[in-house]
């Protein structure tokens, strides 16, 4: 009788144990991507001070591109890694407006809610959005 009693016990913290470890699996994968993107994309933030009204245009933008497809833009521009990477926020905040000044010159704008901006500031302010 006491046998089956230390079953059931052990059978019980062993059932509890591999709940605990498949939940926090699961919750590790599932924020692995969210983790990534903050990564990037909250240094960039700094620039948002000089864009008008981004949240209305990072509205707009979300009914463009879907949130995977502005994650994936942004992760394959090589030059927003550099500036995410630089430590002082006046530094990194002048390399965004060289960025977005550039863009501009190349003519890559988007209309987004009546402003014209570039994707880059578009983008930025939709990843703001979603985040």
């Amino acid at each position: 009788m006491s046998g089956v009693k230390r079953r059931w016990l052990l059978g019980g913290a062993l059932g509890c144990l591999g709940a605990g470890v498949l939940g926090y699996g699961g919750s590790v994968a599932a924020c692995s991507l969210h983790e990534r993107r903050t990564a990037l994309i909250w240094p960039l933030l700094d620039v948002l001070g000089d864009v008008h009204a981004p949240e209305r245009i990072g509205r707009a933008w979300r009914d463009v591109e879907t949130d995977a497809e502005i994650e994936a833009a942004l992760l394959a521009r090589g030059d927003l890694a550099g500036a995410a990477l630089i430590a002082e926020p006046l530094r990194r905040r002048t390399r965004l407006g060289e960025l977005i000044r550039t863009d501009f010159a190349k003519g890559d704008t988007v209309v987004a809610d009546r402003w014209v901006v570039t994707r880059l500031e578009a983008r930025l302010s939709a990843a703001w959005i979603s985040t």
